[in-house]
């Protein structure tokens, strides 16, 4: 997850977290409190990060010290959370795979200190599921991927949802749009 031309975070499995502030030079950034491996890392800054594990339920992590401590601030049994994003310093979004077929979208309004469910999440249909990292934000645009043939969108930052078909590709492991 790259902040800036010198700041950005990395993750894997152990857990383990890196990061350089100097663009060149990477530190053992995982600290103490996170558990499983990690699957998705979010950078605010060079303080400032958010990252996603799944062992037996998902978790979300936050460090606001660099990585030298994680606070867990929210867990789902069952769930695996594929990619986070702020929108600003503090509101932000994350992805999950379908719970109790739906699928799980979270809101944060308070830097990513607590995150919840937010009740207009799409159903799911059939057995879909998504992919780490295949979420992007746009303005109130939202668009995520899943194994199934499908793209979701919402034009009104998760108030409502539409999807379109994926032609010729079942798996939609990425997407990427520069502007609108």
């Amino acid at each position: 997850s790259t902040v800036s031309a010198t700041v950005a975070w990395a993750a894997g499995v152990g857990p383990t977290v890196i990061r350089t502030i100097d663009g060149s030079t990477w530190t053992n950034s995982t600290g103490t409190g996170i558990t499983g491996d990690v699957y998705n890392i979010y950078g605010i800054d060079a303080n400032n990060a958010l990252c996603t594990t799944s062992p037996t339920s998902t978790f979300i992590y936050k460090t606001s010290n660099g990585g030298a401590t994680w606070s867990q601030v929210f867990t789902q049994t069952g769930g695996f959370i594929d990619a986070i994003q702020m929108t600003s310093p503090t509101d932000g979004y994350a992805l999950g795979d379908p719970v109790t077929s739906k699928w799980t979208v979270l809101k944060t309004s308070d830097g990513g200190n607590s995150w919840a469910r937010m009740a207009t999440e799409p159903t799911q249909v059939g057995s879909e599921a998504g992919w780490n990292n295949c979420f992007q934000i746009i303005g109130t645009n939202m668009w995520f991927g899943t194994n199934s043939t499908k793209v979701y969108h919402s034009s009104n930052s998760g108030l409502t949802w539409s999807s379109s078909a994926t032609t010729g590709s079942v798996n939609t492991y990425s997407l990427n749009f520069n502007s609108l």
